[in-house]
């Protein structure tokens, strides 16, 4: 109660002592219920007071040994309260006393684990020894104490991993867990085991991939790292399959991380991803919207013999949707194209030199429609002129400003294309235009750099 002549913080200390005062005589109370409601306001009373209570700590700690399971329950909750203040203190208790890790009481064994992953959080040297008990504790049938011991674990691998290493087969069995939590943090565990020693993990690749494809985006992620270290150790198909599929995932950092993974083991063993599919699935990743990604996927396929390709995905600054057709249309054809001509031949009018809105690919040199306004008729050898006022003709020599080009009407869609071996047939421009595949082949002659090879930015 606040009296005259009080400030709000001389009260607030006042009732701070009087609680202090009533929990003190509650553990005293030979009443079970009184003694819980003791270590209730203990509780409480550590999470802002915790240096004024600490005295009390004591007896939290000997209550665990208690034969009442609601007292045990109400001293643990307040050893956990205290576990943040105080992290050295409760540890080495806690590492004094094992019993309250397997009492019969759910939440005596879930506050005290829940201290556990607290202290790790602060000073974890102070329970490494307490980590054979915490891999015991991830069997539990409690779902928190599972949950927590998993977080103590993924905490105390990230400091100490060493102290983890030798329970792996025990940490891997956690990741088809029920519990979305659980196998989230044995997940940031085995990513730790797999950074520092990969072959801990070899005989459990299986169980990786199978956690991989979870729908957690959290634990693909981690199980994407840790077959990203386990390419160290092989590059098995398996695993590389795998990762082609992490290259397509929804989430940035996962797609990264496979692109990553993918370019050290292009590097390390380029037969491994040297397949059609494989270079498929790198060429489209150009065109990922993570600068991470276009990159090691450059990498990977100049690893794997496509230095051209690396060189224009890297050099280029066309738009990486555009790099990445441009390179598949020219890894695609029978044809030996130029990636770097096809991105500057789709890019832009090959008469005027307009950048187009949308890239150009399923044409060869594509004029703009402000250019169409300067057709005229061409005259052929046999000095006849074709009719250009017939807008349903299949297909039509003309000319704009001077340079001959052929205009076709298609199932209603008109293009005009710039004819750049001056053919005296259509059937001509299509031979000399198209690979025998059908790629449209862009070949108007652009400003060449100091290499003569026909620059994208042209």
């Amino acid at each position: 109660m606040k009296h005259e002549g009080m400030t709000d913080y001389d009260a607030e200390k006042s009732d701070c002592r009087r609680w202090i005062q009533d929990a003190r005589e509650c553990l005293n109370a030979t009443d079970p219920v009184l003694r819980a409601w003791g270590y209730y306001v203990t509780e409480r009373l550590a999470v802002t007071e915790s240096t004024t209570v600490r005295p009390l700590m004591t007896d939290c700690i000997d209550a665990l040994a208690g034969s009442n399971p609601g007292v045990r329950i109400s001293a643990a909750r307040a050893i956990a309260a205290f576990a943040s203040a105080f992290p050295e203190e409760i540890g080495s208790s806690l590492v004094r006393t094992p019993a309250p890790f397997t009492d019969n009481a759910d939440r005596v064994r879930a506050n005290v684990v829940r201290a556990v992953s607290v202290i790790a959080s602060q000073d974890p040297k102070v329970v490494i020894p307490l980590v054979p008990t915490l891999i015991e504790r991830l069997a539990d049938p409690n779902d928190d104490v599972r949950i927590y011991s998993a977080t103590a674990l993924a905490t105390l691998a990230d400091h100490e991993v060493s102290t983890v290493i030798s329970a792996a087969s025990t940490i891997v069995d956690r990741l088809e867990d029920d519990v979305t939590d659980v196998r989230l943090h044995t997940a940031e565990v085995v990513a730790a085991v797999a950074a520092d020693s990969p072959r801990v993990l070899e005989a459990h690749l299986e169980q990786l991939l199978e956690a991989s494809r979870t729908e957690s985006p959290c634990i693909r992620h981690a199980m994407t790292s840790a077959l990203d270290d386990c390419t160290n150790v092989t590059d098995g198909p398996c695993v590389v399959e795998m990762l082609f599929e992490r290259l397509l995932d929804s989430y940035p950092a996962i797609r990264e991380t496979a692109a990553s993974a993918l370019r050290q083991s292009a590097q390390r063993c380029p037969s491994s991803i040297r397949t059609p599919e494989a270079t498929e699935s790198l060429i489209r990743a150009l065109a990922d919207p993570s600068a991470g990604v276009r990159t090691n996927a450059a990498w990977a396929l100049k690893h794997v013999g496509y230095d051209e390709y690396c060189r224009v995905a890297l050099e280029s600054t066309a738009e990486p949707a555009t790099v990445a057709h441009a390179i598949a249309q020219t890894y695609r054809s029978t044809a030996d194209l130029d990636p770097d001509a096809q991105i500057a031949g789709a890019r832009r009018c090959s008469n005027c030199r307009t950048p187009f809105s949308e890239p150009q690919f399923e044409h060869p040199n594509v004029v703009c429609e402000e250019c169409t306004g300067e057709l005229s008729p061409v005259q052929t050898d046999s000095g006849n002129r074709h009719e250009i006022s017939n807008r349903h003709t299949d297909s039509v020599a003309i000319s704009i400003g001077g340079a001959k080009c052929w205009r076709q009407v298609r199932f209603g869609e008109l293009v005009i294309m710039r004819d750049a071996h001056d053919c005296d047939t259509y059937a001509e421009f299509l031979d000399r235009h198209f690979t025998s595949d059908g790629t449209p082949i862009q070949s108007v002659c652009f400003p060449t750099g100091s290499d003569g090879k026909v620059s994208a930015n042209n």
